[in-house]
């Protein structure tokens, strides 16, 4: 499987660091293949799950390793294999949109990204969730709405489109 790679920014390096950060609780540098599912869909990323398998078994493939993990290094080329291609970039932004906005309200809050880390079975602090509706949320309401997911998420090379 051949997927062209787009390079990631030292940002997007850091983002995605945080994101297998929280799917390695025990920090050992290791994530599972259903964990890099679950952070692929978390970024958005709606392709088929074949596809991402396929993915991962390439890199565990080229890396020679006997263990069913991912490290860093063969997340960040994943993630990058994924950017970029033949699929719509907006109706992608409107799934994840959609999977994230939990009460269906048209707005992400507090109580969506709670929702949706008990259900990735990640733990984040409130603090930390927080944090993310603040960066995204450009009107000062205290939630993000479509359009603001779309700016944000545009803002990134993970989506290398105009809109």
């Amino acid at each position: 499987l051949k997927m062209a790679s787009l390079p990631l920014s030292d940002q997007e390096k850091r983002d995605l660091k945080f994101v297998f950060d929280v799917y390695d609780p025990s920090k050992n540098g290791f994530i599972l293949p259903d964990d890099v599912i679950r952070a692929m869909t978390a970024l958005g990323f709606v392709q088929a799950r074949e596809l991402i398998e396929s993915l991962i078994s390439e890199q565990i493939e080229k890396s020679g390793k006997v263990a069913m993990n991912i490290n860093f290094e063969e997340f960040l080329q994943i993630v990058s294999s994924c950017q970029g291609d033949a699929f719509d970039v907006h109706e992608e932004i409107s799934l994840g949109f959609s999977l994230m906005d939990k009460d269906k309200d048209g707005f992400i809050t507090l109580k969506d990204l709670k929702q949706l880390c008990k259900d990735l079975k990640v733990d984040l602090q409130d603090d930390e969730l927080d944090d993310m509706i603040y960066q995204a949320d450009q009107d000062g309401d205290g939630k993000v709405s479509k359009e603001e997911f779309m700016n944000i998420l545009m803002k990134t090379s993970l989506y290398t489109f105009q809109i």
